[in-house]
């Protein structure tokens, strides 16, 4: 069982105002990054919010039935701790996390399908996508990695993992540019 989780928990300092709403080819942002990750072969979802959840929530449509929403109410405290909020969140059965960001509305489905096949032929612990060498999201971690996940701290993702664990980290190469595009000011919803 593949599991994943959305990361859409923060408060948008540097947009301005809450991203996860802002349009994006007609649709809310966080929208497009769900909608993009359920129609992959992912088992589960696990969205998770924090900052203004509730607007957030008003705008979910009914339909996504492998989703879950987990509140992570420590979410000033940084991304791990969404990081560690979604993992509490998961199915025990799960074998593997694929930890996508909610303000990067270009990944297709086939992203995740490519790392989920690329893990399941090679065993690796850590799989992320590349485009022209450059290491993307999301990122892929084996269950043997969950509890180091677990102790992630502060407004770091888990670059910190990838690199102490070099040997067992495998970089998938995709056609995607949008593996290293997100949206962080407003110019980034137009220049795409």
């Amino acid at each position: 069982m593949v599991s994943s989780i959305l990361l859409a928990a923060g408060k948008s300092r540097r947009m301005g105002s809450l991203k996860q709403l802002l349009l994006f080819q007609n649709q809310p942002l966080v929208l497009c990054a769900l909608t993009n990750l359920a129609a992959s072969s992912v088992d589960e979802i696990v969205l998770v919010l924090g900052h203004d959840y509730h607007k957030i929530l008003n705008i979910l449509p009914g339909g996504f039935g492998r989703m879950k929403v987990a509140i992570n109410r420590h979410y000033e405290t940084g991304l791990s701790s969404s990081i560690r909020c979604g993992l509490n969140h998961i199915a025990r059965e799960s074998e593997a996390l694929l930890v996508a960001l909610g303000d990067q509305p270009l990944i297709g489905p086939e992203i995740p399908d490519r790392l989920i096949s690329r893990w399941r032929e090679t065993g690796k612990g850590i799989l992320y996508p590349t485009y022209r060498r450059r290491k993307g999201h999301p990122v892929l971690f084996s269950s043997r990695f969950y509890p180091a996940l677990r102790t992630l701290s502060g407004d770091v993702g888990a670059k910190a993992l990838l690199a102490k664990h070099r040997r067992d980290a495998l970089g998938v190469p995709v056609k995607c540019e949008g593996i290293l595009v997100d949206m962080d000011v407003e110019a980034d919803l137009s220049h795409v």
